[in-house]
C-alpha cells in the first residue's frame, strides 16, 4: 500500500476515534439527564456527523488560510524562482552556443509523444488481451 494513503488512513481514522470518543461522552451525559436509548443514540450519531463536519470545514479553511499567508509573506521567492529558472535558461544558451533552445523542447516534447503513444499502445493491447479472455471464459 501507498504511505500516502496510509498517511490519509491514519489521519481520518484518528479523527472518527475523536468524534466518537466526544459522541460517547455526550451519550453518557444525555442519558444521565433522563433521555431515554433511542435519544442518547441520537444524540450520539448527531454528534459523531457534526464532529466530522466541523474538522472537515476546519481542514479547508486552514488550507486556505495557509496558502494565503504563504503567499502574502514569501512572494518574492515565488518571483525568484521564476526569475532563476529564466537565468538558467539563458545561461546555458551563452554556454551552448546556439540560439534554438526551442528546438531542444521540441525535440524533448516529441520524445515524450512518442514514449506516450508507445505506452498508449502498449495499454490498449492488454485492454483487448484482457476482453479476449473474457470472450473466451464466456464462450467456453
Amino acid at each position: 500500500m501507498n504511505t500516502k494513503y496510509f498517511e490519509h488512513i491514519v489521519v481520518y481514522l484518528s479523527v472518527l476515534v475523536v468524534c466518537v470518543i466526544i459522541a460517547l461522552f455526550a451519550r453518557v451525559v444525555a442519558l444521565r439527564l433522563g433521555v431515554d436509548e433511542f435519544t442518547a443514540q441520537i444524540v450520539f450519531w448527531s454528534v459523531v456527523a457534526i464532529g466530522i463536519i466541523i474538522y472537515s470545514i476546519l481542514s479547508i479553511l486552514v488550507e486556505g488560510l495557509f496558502t494565503a499567508l504563504v503567499k502574502f509573506f514569501f512572494p518574492k521567492k515565488q518571483e525568484d524562482k521564476i526569475n532563476d529558472k529564466a537565468s538558467d535558461a539563458e545561461a546555458e544558451q551563452v554556454v551552448d552556443g546556439v540560439d534554438s533552445p526551442s528546438s531542444a523542447q521540441q525535440q524533448q516534447s516529441m520524445d515524450f509523444d512518442s514514449i506516450r503513444q508507445q505506452q498508449q499502445k502498449i495499454m490498449d493491447q492488454k485492454e483487448q488481451d484482457k476482453r479476449t479472455i473474457a470472450i473466451k471464459y464466456t464462450q467456453q
